[in-house]
């Protein structure tokens, strides 16, 4: 009889235990990359967050920088600039003379916004409070002073797998995110790429943009090319990269994004477009890969 009990006390206590806490590791260890790739890694990450062909590295090592590494321009003349510090530490002497040397420079006058990217943590209670009183200084004479320190940086390269797989390789995407290799969308040409979505967006691909029986009667909609341009340009700052288009049942709102679906291809721009109210997104059969753009849905 006690040996039953027991036996039952068992069976519930089994049942109830659960698999160890595992958590990723938070930080990156920016402080073992070289120089070098400290700052090719600031410049990419710039880039993906930006424009490729606006943002680009400022003068080599030895050259007289200003204070800046790594610029962004806008159409206005107007800069993002950001400055590279792979040091083991960063004192408050430090960021004067970064802010002091950036005032003196050529780009201080026409710059929107002054990062400066650290491999060390900038969290030390005095720096953190000299670092939000530049900020202030420099907020009112136009400047958004901003910092990209070893836990900012690791913060956002949560969302850049590939950055951290080609400058930390396999092991630290383990560590970093759980996952041991990328998707194969990584490792695919832009041409391959192109291919595929072409192929995921028949739905609208196929869709008549002319009048039935009149081949060339084709409208060429204001619509389409407002939201080309709105694609085509850098989002503002706080501006959302969502649109939504809005009209009544039959004002050609389908037309006008088959319009947009054929400019974006012309332009060799990556594009997927479908009907959301007659596809089931199945990416695995269509790309031929699983992908989390349903999580975007």
């Amino acid at each position: 009889m006690w040996e039953e009990s027991d036996n039952a006390t068992n069976k519930v206590n089994n049942s109830m235990i659960k698999e160890p806490v595992k958590t990723q590791t938070q930080f990156l260890p920016f402080e073992e990359l070289s120089w070098e790739n400290f700052e090719q890694l600031c410049l990419k990450l710039a880039q993906e967050m930006s424009s490729l062909q606006d943002c680009e590295r400022y003068g080599k090592q030895g050259s007289t920088q200003h204070g800046i590494d790594i610029f962004r321009i806008f159409d206005d003349g107007k800069y993002d600039t950001y400055q590279c510090k792979r040091e083991k530490s960063f004192n408050v002497s430090d960021l004067d003379k970064a802010i002091e040397v950036f005032r003196k420079g050529d780009f201080f006058q026409t710059t929107k916004s002054f990062t400066i990217c650290t491999s060390c943590e900038l969290n030390a209670t005095k720096l953190q409070d000299a670092f939000n009183r530049f900020k202030i200084e420099l907020w009112s004479e136009g400047i958004e002073l901003k910092k990209w320190d070893k836990i900012q940086l690791s913060h956002i390269l949560k969302n850049h797998r590939k950055l951290v797989l080609e400058f930390f390789g396999v092991h630290w995407l383990n560590e970093f995110l759980g996952i041991d290799k990328l998707s194969p969308f990584y490792t695919m040409t832009d041409t391959q790429i192109n291919e595929k979505l072409i192929l995921a967006s028949c739905e609208l691909s196929i869709i008549n943009n002319t009048f039935r029986n009149l081949p060339k009667s084709h409208i060429e909609r204001k619509e389409t090319i407002e939201l080309f341009n709105w694609t085509s340009k850098s989002l503002e700052k706080d501006e959302s990269n969502i649109c939504v288009l809005a009209g009544n049942a039959g004002t050609g709102k389908t037309v006008i994004l088959k319009d947009l679906f054929n400019k974006l291809i012309a332009n060799k721009t990556p594009v997927i477009g479908f009907k959301a109210d007659k596809t089931v997104l199945d990416t695995k059969n269509i790309l031929g890969f699983e992908t989390e753009i349903e999580k975007c849905i």
